[in-house]
């Protein structure tokens, strides 16, 4: 496990070449705003990813929003209601989302990243599935994360040393190679 200053700065570098993007600005979470999305999902939001959104104000560009901005389309509420609403036979084309599984990221490319909500981990977590939902019913595949930490790390160490700007990317293989931790191809 690296440092969690670590993982902020890596995860805002790998984020960053996004953060313009209007659907990408997501606001850092409040006491309040966890709550509520607690209360609505039915979910505990582990503190990682609190403290990761709190840390780099680009999360909002991978992530979906934790924030008090629950009108958006990005926020983590909203992307449930979309997805656990839609059928096969909508316009989207996407597939329901299974009511146990509460997407985290965006998901509007087809691709959703899940906390499975039939088990919990050692961790004290629910596991992180990726689910594809572009197809009739909805497809698990991939690497299991048993914790939020986790799949960050992941995500972070492998886009940060691939983002466009030289110097980001250079900072990140810099920092990754400091750290110690290697970077495996997939």
């Amino acid at each position: 496990m690296i440092s969690f200053g670590a993982l902020a700065e890596l995860f805002e570098i790998a984020t960053s070449p996004y953060s313009s993007a209007p659907w990408a600005c997501a606001p850092a979470p409040t006491t309040k705003s966890v709550e509520r999305i607690q209360r609505d999902l039915g979910i505990r939001i582990p503190d990682d990813f609190v403290r990761l959104a709190a840390a780099c104000p680009s999360y909002g560009s991978w992530l979906a929003s934790i924030g008090d901005d629950f009108d958006s389309a990005s926020h983590i509420t909203k992307l449930n209601a979309f997805f656990h609403e839609s059928t096969p036979s909508d316009e989207d084309g996407y597939a329901e989302l299974p009511r146990h599984l509460i997407m985290l990221n965006h998901g509007y490319d087809g691709d959703c990243d899940c906390w499975d909500t039939r088990g919990v981990t050692a961790s004290g977590e629910h596991p992180i599935v990726y689910v594809c939902v572009d197809a009739q019913t909805p497809e698990t595949a991939g690497t299991i994360f048993q914790s939020f930490r986790a799949y960050a790390e992941h995500f972070a160490l492998h886009q940060a040393p691939s983002v466009s700007d030289k110097a980001q990317r250079r900072r990140a293989k810099r920092l990754i190679q400091e750290l110690g931790a290697s970077i495996t191809e997939t």
